[in-house]
C-alpha cells in the first residue's frame, strides 16, 4: 500500500510540476490557450467537442527550442485515438515504453488504450497538430484545471497541486486521460475514496471559473 500511495505522490508531481503554469486567455478567446513555462509547452484548442459535434478535438502544440524532458506523464487515452502530425522540430515519442523520433511531415497515431509521451528532441521550436478521435469536453476540462490551479497559485510548497487535488481531477476525468502509475488497477481501487475524502476536504474536480470546464464535472 505505501509504495501505491509514493506512485500517487509521483503522478501528482508529474501532471504539473511547475509553479507558474499559466493560462492565456482574453475576452475572446477565453480557456482555448495555454502556456507552460515549465515545459515550455503552449496550447491552442483549434476545435472543441461542442464544435465539432464530438467527432474530434484538435489543438496546436508549441514545445520550445529544446532538447527538453517529457511533457508530463506517460498515460493513454481508453476511448479516444490521437495523431500527432509534425509541422517542425524533432519530437522523440515514447511508445509503449520504446522511445522513437519523428520528423516533419510525418504523422504520428497511436490507437486507443496505448501508453504514450513525447518530448522535444531539438534545438528548435517543436511544432505540431494534436488530433483526438472522437472528441471529449473532458480534454479541455483537463488543461484549465491543472494548468488554471497553477496560475491561481493553488499549489503545494514543491509546485504540485495537492495530492487529493489531483486525484480527484484524474478520476473525474478518466474517460479522457489515465495515466500509466500507478497501474489501473490500484487507481480503481484507491482514486474512488481518495475522491471522496478530497470532497469532504473542499476540493473539486474541476473549476468553471477557469474556463473550458464542463459544468457536469465540478
Amino acid at each position: 500500500m505505501t509504495e501505491i500511495l509514493t506512485e500517487v505522490q509521483r503522478l501528482g508531481a508529474s501532471v504539473a510540476r511547475d509553479t507558474t503554469a499559466i493560462v492565456i486567455s482574453d475576452d475572446n478567446d477565453r480557456g482555448r490557450r495555454f502556456f507552460n513555462p515549465h515545459t515550455g509547452e503552449r496550447i491552442t484548442f483549434l476545435a472543441i467537442a461542442e464544435e465539432t459535434g464530438g467527432e474530434l478535438t484538435r489543438m496546436e502544440i508549441r514545445v520550445r527550442s529544446g532538447p527538453g524532458d517529457w511533457v508530463g506523464p506517460d498515460h493513454f487515452h481508453p476511448f479516444q485515438e490521437e495523431r500527432f502530425e509534425i509541422v517542425a522540430g524533432a519530437p522523440i515519442f515514447r511508445i509503449n515504453d520504446e522511445e522513437r523520433p519523428a520528423e516533419p511531415g510525418e504523422v504520428i497515431t497511436v490507437p486507443i488504450g496505448v501508453s504514450h509521451i513525447f518530448r522535444n528532441g531539438g534545438r528548435e521550436e517543436l511544432h505540431m497538430i494534436s488530433e483526438y478521435r472522437p472528441g471529449l469536453k473532458s480534454v479541455e476540462t483537463f488543461f484549465a484545471t491543472f494548468f488554471g490551479l497553477a496560475a491561481d497559485g493553488k499549489l503545494t510548497r514543491r509546485g504540485r497541486p495537492p495530492l487529493l487535488q489531483s486525484v480527484l481531477t484524474l478520476w473525474a476525468l478518466r474517460d479522457y486521460l489515465i495515466v500509466t502509475r500507478p497501474p489501473p488497477a490500484a487507481q480503481r481501487l484507491l482514486f474512488p475514496p481518495l475522491s471522496a475524502i478530497a470532497r469532504l476536504r473542499g476540493y473539486r474536480a474541476s473549476y468553471p471559473e477557469y474556463r473550458g470546464a464542463p459544468s457536469g464535472q465540478t
